[in-house]
């Protein structure tokens, strides 16, 4: 048969299954579904199962009547009722095995259905947040409930934060959007890296949203989205019958929890890949910076110096005090170029937390310089920052002091974290002279502008304040929410 022809005939075959409606579009022919056909095998084969041995028994009752026709009718009815009886039991007990392996096959079947589907559209999507949706709506259809959710973590605080809701009754969900680490189901699971169970909402005193008993939510399961061993959110299904979230179905909301948790994982680490590249590119340089320039201009200023000591023996007055002009200006840029090392280890260095790390980098710049810095936290949710915040954050510190050390004159520098209106508030004053932001010019006005662009880069603002005579300060602002909540989206 050619190929021609056997397309032709497929095509034929498809058109059968269906009909056009009245709109040209395609509906189900009256033709029974496969659910359907099978439905009625089962009650053909029950029937048979059951009328089968009956009439096998009852002819061979009604041969025994003819030959014992001194029996009773009464005894010949009691010997069919219970062959009917028997028959019925019969019937009931395999059916009752079939069903039960019919369900367990559908379970199976379920399974690995919900999980190839959960795992190709998590690979197949750019869009972290539209994935996670459709994702969670295939969950509810799986495991039959009415509603769930998908909280993350959020990076700059810990907090719990509700990325994706699906289902009935979302302004139930978002009665509480947001669960410190311990708080209600959500905020228990995430610390204990294990699933809860409720199957009476209604008496737990651990559940916080009482909106959704309001509404008729029984029963609600949470389960941990782990990244290998890390807890990167928490899903959550509720449902208004308890007899929904058996083991079975709690099984498998962990185990799709596990491919979530792995895929919000993968999609953060690649969010970073671009941070982390330019970290590497850094450390690259410092180390260059280091084994050439440093090296180079160190060797000239210790050369010079020796030069100065040989001349002043014999004292050619313009010679020695070029050469003391030009080991001042070598002094300069080897600090300059310490600085600049020192600053691209600290933002590279994977030990230290951004405390820590910008203390040696305070204390390195006071070494070298004699400027007082203070360092205040009054707040400490404004250090726990994602890791491109931090790089961002250490530059625009950085290229603030290096103004405060080359301009201002300052003796004391103070640098500042807290939080104020939903944000992180960073600032760096000091006690210098100051000067007139609208003539700033040259080298100051390009730093400046760069630290504007490093606080964009992140979502933040930048402001400077100054006058003559009166210091300056700069001030950086940070949102502290890197995961908006997007639940109100479509």
């Amino acid at each position: 048969m050619s190929a021609a022809g056997s397309g032709a005939r497929v095509s034929a075959q498809s058109r059968a299954g269906t009909r056009a409606g009245s709109d040209g579009a395609t509906t189900p022919s009256s033709q029974p579904t496969p659910d359907l056909k099978a439905a009625r095998q089962r009650r053909r084969l029950r029937w048979f199962t059951v009328w089968a041995p009956a009439a096998f028994v009852s002819l061979l009752i009604i041969v025994l009547i003819l030959q014992h026709r001194h029996e009773t009718l009464a005894v010949h009815v009691a010997i069919l009722g219970l062959v009917v009886s028997g028959a019925l039991a019969f019937s009931h007990f395999v059916f009752t095995r079939i069903q039960a392996q019919e369900a367990e096959i559908f379970r199976q079947n379920r399974y690995l259905t919900s999980m190839h589907a959960t795992g190709r559209l998590l690979s197949e999507s750019r869009d972290l947040h539209h994935a996670l949706a459709q994702v969670l709506t295939g969950v509810l259809e799986a495991i039959g409930v009415e509603a769930g959710e998908i909280l993350l973590i959020e990076e700059a605080s810990g907090d719990l934060v509700l990325s994706v809701q699906r289902g009935s009754y979302p302004e139930a969900f978002r009665e509480v959007s947001r669960f410190k680490w311990g708080q209600g189901i959500p905020g228990l699971v995430a610390q204990a890296s294990e699933p809860i169970v409720v199957h009476d909402l209604a008496r737990e005193p651990r559940f916080l949203r009482r909106a959704l008993t309001q509404v008729g939510f029984r029963a609600f399961a949470s389960v941990p989205l782990k990244s290998g061993d890390e807890v990167v959110g928490v899903m959550s299904v509720a449902a208004r019958d308890a007899a929904r979230l058996g083991d079975a179905e709690v099984r498998l909301l962990a185990d799709l929890g596990n491919q979530i948790g792995l895929a919000v994982g993968n999609a953060r680490y690649v969010e970073k890949l671009p941070a982390l590249a330019a970290l590497e590119e850094r450390q690259r340089i410092a180390r260059e910076l280091h084994d050439s320039l440093a090296q180079t201009l160190g060797s000239l200023q210790m050369g010079l110096a020796a030069i100065r000591e040989r001349l002043r023996r014999v004292p050619p007055p313009e010679a020695a005090k070029e050469l003391k002009r030009l080991e001042g200006v070598a002094r300069t840029a080897y600090a300059e170029v310490r600085q600049e090392i020192f600053g691209l280890r600290t933002m590279v260095s994977r030990e230290l937390d951004l405390v820590p790390a910008l203390t040696e980098y305070l204390t390195e710049i006071n070494r070298q310089t004699g400027l007082q810095i203070d360092l205040r936290v009054l707040d400490q949710r404004a250090t726990r920052l994602p890791l491109g915040f931090e790089v961002e954050l250490i530059r625009i510190i950085q290229e603030a002091l290096a103004n405060v050390v080359k301009h201002a004159r300052a003796t004391r520098a103070q640098v500042t974290f807290d939080v104020e209106g939903g944000a992180a508030r960073i600032t760096v004053r000091d006690d210098g002279a100051g000067f007139d932001p609208e003539e700033r010019r040259g080298r100051q006005a390009f730093g400046l502008e760069t630290m504007r662009e490093r606080a964009e880069t992140v979502g933040g603002t930048f402001a400077i304040t100054s006058a003559r005579g009166s210091g300056t300060l700069v001030e950086v602002r940070l949102p502290l929410t890197g995961l908006e909540d997007r639940s109100h989206e479509s």
